[in-house]
This record gives structure tokens, C-alpha cells and sequence, in this order.
């Protein structure tokens, strides 16, 4: 599928140590997308070096034998630095995905004339088609996509989830880019009859319109009403709404890349010597910057 010859690609174990042309390379869970993994250089000289990838930090990082043995032994962490300015402050995964599976089974959708379209990459953002679907049934997937998910070790349960007949679900997987009131009010023509209204889910950190403030605050923004389908919580996790008749489009807050304040966590946790921001720093200057705030009070 990506035109690389098998020959070449060489699998690695997650959390084992392998010696590579002299060097010790481990690969760490990134909690990013299925199999992406942080990697863990340690060279002959004694230096070593993190290289997150694209990455979501979690605090259960702290955990890792292995991460928790590094603090102040990094030369250089290469951070992923998507989201690396304050303004970032999205919700933890868990609230997002909480948040569409009450969606689906909220009062005002939770009928067989309501269609939920969720965007998704090639892989990525499993969690949130997989959790509609614990909540509400069968979810259709194409089958080149049903492949793909195949290879990515799913459990029994979430595996029997799936279906390639668009039919026998209301909860379809599209491409990112089928969120749209366009595409949307072309699916809802051709399924006259059939749905009366299509919602779009389209899960990503760019989507994100404030909420609360401060990452100490979120546990509570999502719960402490109480009404876990209100707008209330809607507008406290930063998740946008837009309509347009019979369409809804919904920008949910679902990152696999690291909020701002996780970004400077990762930094607490490891205490490298040097950081080298490896997304959006394409000049020195806008590299200085995002060390500043990355640094700010250490």
C-alpha cells in the first residue's frame, strides 16, 4: 500500500532494547496512533537521546520503568511540538471520547433516522468510532479500511463491531474530509427515506474553542454538572457546533498529539539537557520561542 518493499522494514518489540549499527534503540508506547512508539536512542558514546515522534503524553508516562529512569540523563528529547503554544489547552482523550459516546445515545439522536459520520486518517482516532459503537451497535467501515483495522490487533468485541454494509449501521467511518456540509447533504439526499438527519463528528485538537483553563480543571469541567449531554459541557470541553438544517457538524477536542501543558509535562518529566522542537519550528527564531514557553519557570 505505501510502495515500500517488505525487504526493508524491520518490526521492533515495544520495551525490549535493540542494538542497531551500535546503538540501543527501545521503542516506548507514544499513545498517538496504533504502533507509533517513542524511540529511545542510546549511543556508544554514553549519550542518549528521546525522540518522541508524534506523541500524546499521559501521565501514566511517569510509570514506565523506563521513562521514569531518565529524568536529567537525556542530551537531547526531540519533542513533537504540533501543539506548542498556550492556547492549546484541550481536554484529556478520555473526556472527548466520553463526550461522543453520549452524543450518540442523547435524546435528540438516538434514533434509527439519525446517520453519525466519523472522520478519521488511514489510522488513528479508533477510539472514538470504537466507543460510539460500544454504545450504539454495528459500525460500518469500508472494506479497505476494515483491513487496515484488521492489522492493528483489535479486541474480539470491538472486532465483531464492525460491518462493511453500510446498511446494518447508522455509524458510518469516513475520511476526514467527508465531514462536510457538502458531502453530508449529498449522503443525506441519497439515502432519502432512510435518515433524516446526519451528524458529523470531526475529531481533532485544531477544533478545540477554549473550555476550560488550566489542565488541573478538566476532571471537573466535564463532570461536575452533572449533564454529560448538555451544551454546558459542550462549551467546557472546547467542542464546536455548526448546523445547517438537517446537518450537524460537531468539532470534538480529540487530539493523539499532546496539549501544551502535556508538552511541558513531558519536559518535567525527563529533564533533558537540550530539546529540539521537531513540528512548526522551520526557522531559528520560532524555535527560541517555543523553547521559552516549553522552559518557562524551570
Amino acid at each position: 500500500r505505501l510502495g515500500v518493499s517488505a525487504d526493508v522494514i524491520v518490526e521492533l518489540p515495544f520495551n525490549t532494547p535493540v542494538e542497531v549499527r551500535g546503538v540501543k534503540v527501545t521503542v516506548l508506547d507514544a499513545n498517538h496512533c496504533p504502533g507509533a512508539g517513542l524511540f529511545l536512542f542510546e549511543l556508544p558514546n554514553g549519550q542518549r537521546h528521546l525522540h518522541t515522534g508524534d506523541f500524546r503524553f499521559h501521565p501514566r508516562f511517569a510509570l514506565c520503568p523506563v521513562l521514569s529512569s531518565l529524568p536529567g540523563a537525556i542530551h537531547t528529547l526531540f519533542l513533537d511540538t504540533t501543539y506548542c503554544s498556550p492556547e492549546h489547552d484541550f481536554p484529556p482523550q478520555a473526556d472527548a471520547v466520553k463526550f461522543v459516546g453520549d452524543l450518540v445515545q442523547s435524546n435528540a439522536f438516538a434514533n434509527s433516522k439519525t446517520l453519525f459520520l466519523f472522520g478519521t486518517y488511514t489510522i488513528g482516532k479508533e477510539e472514538i468510532f470504537l466507543t460510539a459503537g460500544r454504545a450504539a451497535g454495528k459500525v460500518y467501515v469500508h472494506p479497505a479500511k476494515k483491513k487496515i483495522l484488521e492489522c492493528i490487533e483489535l479486541s474480539p468485541s470491538d472486532k465483531a463491531l464492525l460491518t462493511t454494509e453500510a446498511t446494518a449501521s447508522r455509524l458510518h467511518v469516513v475520511p476526514m474530509g467527508c465531514i462536510s456540509f457538502k458531502h453530508m447533504a449529498l449522503l443525506l439526499k441519497m439515502n432519502r427515506g432512510r435518515y433524516q438527519t446526519v451528524v458529523g463528528i470531526r475529531p481533532t485538537g485544531w477544533t478545540f474553542a477554549g473550555g476550560a483553563t488550566g489542565s488541573g480543571s478538566w476532571g471537573g469541567a466535564a463532570r461536575s454538572s452533572g449533564k454529560s449531554k448538555s451544551e454546558g459541557v459542550a462549551k467546557a470541553l472546547g467542542v464546536t457546533r455548526q448546523e445547517k438544517g438537517p446537518l450537524v457538524i460537531y468539532g470534538v477536542p480529540y487530539s493523539e498529539h499532546s496539549s501544551f501543558p502535556e508538552m511541558r509535562k513531558m519536559v518535567e518529566l525527563i529533564k533533558p539537557a537540550h530539546i529540539m522542537p521537531t513540528v512548526n519550528g522551520n526557522n531559528i527564531h520560532k524555535r527560541h520561542e517555543m523553547l521559552a514557553l516549553l522552559t518557562e519557570d524551570r
